[in-house]
């Protein structure tokens, strides 16, 4: 089976305001700027916000491209700094490595596009999955952590 990232269509916006179930899973997932329920009409608006920095991506099979199967977002930071963001997978399609396959198809677009040196991300200190997850794909907790409850994970990129 063959991936593909694409940029999210209306429908793929109506598919993913109903894998956030409660307001708890929003706030982890996407932070305190983005109200429960999802307001799938702004939604674009909401995930994206103002700066023209961030860009959002749906992970398909190739081969059925209207069943979004994960979302996640790429956010240029400083020069050479991009940071991988709300990261989820359908809760249909949870458990098969979809996660590894969107974070890693993530990296790919984020080095493919500019010059990255260095790749961040946040996760929550309870969440063991994905930070195994983002361990085994070559990321470190960074030496400064922003809060008790989550991690700042870091991964150096060689320089081409």
């Amino acid at each position: 089976m063959a991936f593909i990232l694409g940029l999210p269509t209306p429908s793929d916006y109506t598919a993913l305001s109903t894998w956030v179930e409660d307001a708890t899973t929003c706030m982890r997932w996407a932070g305190p700027n983005l109200p429960f329920p999802l307001d799938v009409e702004h939604l674009p608006q909401l995930l994206n916000g103002p700066e023209a920095t961030r860009t959002s991506y749906i992970l398909y099979n190739s081969e059925r491209l209207g069943d979004p199967l994960g979302f996640g977002q790429l956010v240029q930071k400083e020069s050479g700094i991009s940071h991988l963001a709300r990261i989820i997978i359908s809760p249909k399609y949870r458990g098969n490595g979809l996660g590894r396959v969107l974070c890693q198809q993530l990296i790919a677009k984020a080095t493919a596009v500019s010059r990255v040196q260095q790749l961040t991300l946040y996760v929550y200190r309870d969440n063991q999955n994905a930070m195994g997850l983002y361990l085994s794909l070559g990321f470190a907790e960074a030496d400064k952590q922003p809060r008790s409850d989550m991690v700042l994970m870091q991964k150096i990129l060689e320089c081409m």
